[in-house]
């Protein structure tokens, strides 16, 4: 569709450039003439935000290691950690996070970009976008006595493109 026909339709179309990390916006109706606007993606690379991978606390030698996906200022991701932390000292275990928009943690990104949070046991798939405290607490006691299987319904947006 032309963006003629697209204004002339009083549609909205959404582009993300790769190349700028910004998402171009085309708008119109009946006979404007479609303004256009650039706001930064939502999900663009960390290229200039600060990264927050790291080691968000260390349990013990022994005790499992949970890896939440995550990304700078993501309200889900918080209230994910809020309730690990609750679990710490009862449920002793690390929780490492990793940055989706670093730069070197591209293949996340790709993988994770519309699910964050996301959390890894002992490197295999558990949740996803929430956690209770009972789930929590049943994946932790299964990781201490070695029972933990990768959980099924792992998000997987690598094959998404919104390039034409």
């Amino acid at each position: 569709m032309s963006s003629a026909a697209v204004r002339r339709a009083g549609l909205l179309m959404m582009m993300l450039s790769r190349s700028t990390n910004r998402m171009r916006v085309w708008g119109g109706g009946g006979s404007q003439h479609g303004a256009i606007s650039s706001i930064h993606c939502i999900g663009r690379m960390n290229n200039a935000g600060a990264s927050v991978s790291g080691t968000v606390w260390k349990g013990p030698p022994d005790s499992p290691v949970i890896t939440l996906f995550t990304k700078e200022d993501c309200s889900l991701c918080d209230k994910v950690k809020d309730t690990l932390a609750a679990l710490k000292d009862e449920y002793p275990h690390t929780l490492a996070a990793v940055d989706i928009t670093d730069e070197e943690h591209q293949n996340w990104y790709n993988k994770y970009k519309f699910d964050i949070p996301v959390l890894h046991i002992e490197g295999k798939y558990f949740a996803k976008h929430r956690l209770t405290e009972e789930e929590a607490m049943k994946g932790l006691e299964e990781a201490n006595t070695g029972a933990f299987l990768e959980r099924q319904g792992e998000p997987d947006s690598s094959g998404v493109d919104f390039r034409d």
